[in-house]
């Protein structure tokens, strides 16, 4: 299944209209990472190669193996569920 979860945006945000400009953006992660996110992280937003909290560092999954300081999103649900993208 999917969860809908939203980031906090500064006050400028509403300010420059950006609501009215930006897409919604879709991004697959494994519903175990997410809850480790959540409850040991506070939400930290880690980058393939971070350290975690808890000492781990952060390796990126089905990725061709890259390893790159992104997050890649997707404007479709069905391209960003996909095992590889």
């Amino acid at each position: 299944g999917w969860v809908r979860i939203s980031l906090s945006a500064p006050a400028s945000a509403d300010a420059l209209k950006v609501w009215n400009h930006w897409s919604t953006s879709f991004h697959g992660l494994k519903q175990q990472r997410l809850k480790f996110l959540l409850t040991e992280c506070n939400g930290f937003l880690a980058f393939p190669g971070d350290k975690m909290p808890n000492g781990e560092i952060l390796q990126a999954e089905n990725c061709g193996g890259r390893q790159n300081k992104d997050i890649f999103t997707s404007p479709t649900i069905m391209y960003a569920g996909l095992q590889f993208y």
